[in-house]
Order: structure tokens, then sequence, then C-alpha cells
């Protein structure tokens, strides 16, 4: 993705020679002054060898040639050979440790583009790791190396920063200009994307990059009789229906609601089915999907939405799926499988509420005071993400992938973006 750079501008270590270029220095002298004959003898009458026929001894005088001298002579330079490269690549290898202070300099005098990636819980984080394989598949990709004077080749790559903070938080941070890519649940509401337009940041690019299942689940000892229909499940949510008893429910038992504050997901379950995204007073609040389920499991009666991706990584045997029905297709269960020897038929899209398929959206931002190299960055990952290997990522977490989109569900994106001429999509804008 990124081509090797090669500076040619003085390097940055100016200074005088450190101690392992005086030991290059200095042993490649000795090795040139070794190939006078006479110093040549001397070192090997130092190290108690024969000197070669012809070469004089250490007083000066020619020794006498013989074939054991002549070998041993050889033997000789042989050793003094190995002695010298030992010398030389233990003084490289001093000389490299200690220039690396000096390439941390030079890196910190060069930053690479620094690419935030905010937003969505659901697709960045809370247990699922497709956005941390993302991350370390596009930085393999997207490395390059700068090859310095002095210093030699330095490995280099962007600074990639995940912050799963949730939609809503991640739409406030947006509005900042300190996001490059906004990771969203939910569409970007109209009020943002003005107040964004009014601090002139634009869409660089957008688009769905996958969609997930809500799926709502209770305690494991709430048997139902019968799925339940959309338009029962929107009457628990306004208060309407309290006790399970009406919906199916095998014995009379309080419904108890649990949501969770500042989730995306809570806001478009509450804005699909009941218009508006209030709390009602049922609602109990709890604060992640960990704290959430346990509160489920442990609260008999108990109603919680969460996306299926994340049940998935949960003890099977702990979780018991709501059947919902849309109309008169047949209900099916998110958590079903098509596996040998599953009871339950798999599940399909196609017969689960509309209202609970939801679009998984990405922003690439720019404008005033964010780089324009951030933005290019931002720009590159986010087409990572929508391309065959990031999608494989996706699908492997249990989200569906774009490429296969349910029938139906609807996409609500910024102006300029989506379907264009010729049914071809616009995600990117030059």
């Amino acid at each position: 993705m990124n081509t090797p750079r090669t500076y040619h501008e003085p390097g940055i270590l100016n200074t005088s020679l450190t101690n392992q270029c005086y030991t290059i220095v200095l042993v490649a002298y000795s090795f040139h002054s070794c190939t006078n004959q006479t110093e040549v003898a001397r070192w090997l009458h130092l190290h108690h060898l024969p000197p070669p026929p012809g070469n004089p001894g250490p007083s000066g005088r020619p020794s006498p040639s013989s074939p054991s001298s002549s070998a041993g002579s050889r033997i000789a330079i042989l050793v003094f050979v190995g002695t010298l490269l030992g010398s030389l690549i233990g003084a490289v290898a001093d000389l490299t440790e200690a220039l690396e202070p000096f390439r941390a300099i030079y890196r910190a005098a060069t930053p690479t583009p620094h690419v935030r990636v905010v937003g969505s819980s659901t697709i960045l984080g809370d247990g699922v790791p497709v956005a941390a394989e993302w991350k370390e598949a596009f930085l393999e990709m997207s490395a390059w190396t700068d090859t310095v004077p002095i210093l030699g080749p330095i490995e280099r790559n962007i600074s990639l920063e995940i912050e799963p903070v949730g939609s809503l938080e991640g739409f406030k941070e947006a509005e900042q200009g300190t996001v490059h890519v906004l990771a969203a649940s939910e569409p970007v509401p109209p009020d943002v994307v003005q107040s964004l337009t009014a601090s002139g940041i634009t869409f660089t690019c957008a688009g769905e990059i996958g969609y997930d299942i809500i799926t709502l689940v209770t305690d494991v000892n709430n048997e139902l009789q019968r799925a339940i229909q959309v338009r029962e499940l929107s009457s628990i949510l306004t208060g309407d229906i309290t006790d399970w008893a009406e919906v199916g429910g095998g014995e009379s038992r309080p419904i108890r609601v649990l949501a969770r504050a500042g989730s995306g997901t809570t806001d478009i379950v509450l804005k699909t089915l009941t218009g508006s995204s209030e709390w009602q007073p049922h609602f109990i609040e709890c604060y992640s999907n960990s704290q959430c389920l346990d509160l489920a499991l442990s609260i008999p009666g108990s109603l919680y939405w969460v996306s299926k991706a994340w049940l998935q990584t949960q003890p099977p045997r702990y979780l018991r799926a709501i059947p919902i029905q849309r109309g008169q297709d047949s209900p099916t269960n998110p958590l079903s499988l098509d596996e040998p020897g599953q009871a339950d038929p798999a599940f399909n899209p196609d017969h689960y509420p509309r209202e609970l398929i939801r679009p998984l959206y990405m922003y690439v931002l720019s404008g005033p005071g964010i780089n324009p190299e951030s933005t290019e960055q931002a720009k590159q990952f986010f087409l990572y993400v929508r391309g065959v290997r990031g999608q494989e990522i996706l699908e492997n977490h249990h989200f569906r992938t774009y490429f296969d989109a349910p029938a139906g569900v609807p996409l609500d994106l910024p102006e300029g973006f989506g379907r264009g001429a010729g049914d071809t999509p616009v995600v990117c804008k030059e």
C-alpha cells in the first residue's frame, strides 16, 4: 500500500565517531598494517605460529622455508581473518544497538499519520474482536521502510487507535473534529449532520459495512408457549403489556425490561418499535452487555436486547432467545445454527422483523484541523473494511456482510452517498 521512501538529506547523526566506530577503524587499520610481511611475521610470532616461507622472522631475518611452515602460515592467516571478522561483526552489532536511540529520535521527528476510529461498541469492541483483527491486518498491509543515511532502514507505520465509546458518544466526539473514522450502529442523526456541517466537517466516505441481528433474551426459566409478535413487543416497551402471561408465558410474572444507557442498540430498538428513544418508568438501567446479561439471567421474567454477534461469545447453555414473529412468517431463532443435529431450523433473516436487523455504518470525516494524510489513511482503512478480507473477518464473528444484505432493510446515508448511476454505490468522494 505504501512504497518505501529513501531520504537523501544529511543524516541526523552529525557527531564524532562512537566507540563502536573506533573499533571498526582500528581493526581495519590493523588489517592494512598486517599486509606488510614483517608485521605479519610479528603477529604470527606473537601468537606462537610459524611464519610463512620467505617471510622475515621477528628479528627481520628470513625464516627457512619448509612444507610445515607453509601450512602453518596458511593456518595462521585463517586464524587472523577469523579474528578480524569476529571483531568486525561484534563491532557492527554494537553499532546497530548504539544507533537505536537515534532511530527513535528520527521516528519522533518524522511522525506518521494518526487515525482515530471512534464509535459503536457493537462494531469496535465489547468482547467481539472484529476491530482488533481489522487493525492487525491493516497495519500489516500499510507498513513501509524509510532508508536514512547512517541510520539505515527504519520500519514505519501509521498510528491506528480503536475507541469503542458507543455510537451516541461517537457522534459527540465527531462534532469536536477529532475523529477520522466514525463507526455507528445507527445512522448519523440529522441534527448531528447539521452540527458537523456548521463546524466545516464533511463526509469523505460513508457506507454500510455489514448488518447486525438484534436478539431478545430472557432468563433460562422463562418458558414461552409461542413466539411474540412485533406489535406485542412494542406494547411491552411502551408499558401497555406488563405480564408474560399476556404474550404466551406459562405463568403470570411481571416483565422486567433491562436497558443499557448510552447504547446505540437501545436507541434504535426504542425508535423503531415505539417511535421514541424515551425510556419508560418500568425500565431497569444497566451499564454493559455483560452486566445486563448477568441481570437478565438472575431476574425472573427479564427482557434484554443485544447484538447476536456478542451473544455468540457467551456460553450457549445460559442463553434463552425469545422468538419474534413477523406477520405470518414462521418464527425464527437468531441463535439457531445450520448444523447437524440442530433441533431448531437455521436462522432465516428473511423471516425476522426488519425492525431488529440494523445496518452497521462507517464514515470517514475531513475538515479543519484534521490532517489530510490521516484522512487518506482513514479512507484506506474504510475501503479495507468493506473489502473481501474485512468482510470475511466480520462474518467470522457472526455479523452479516453487506455483500449478502437482508432484503427489505433500508439504508440511511448522507446526501450524495449510496446507489448512484448504474446502481454503482458511491462510498467515497474525491
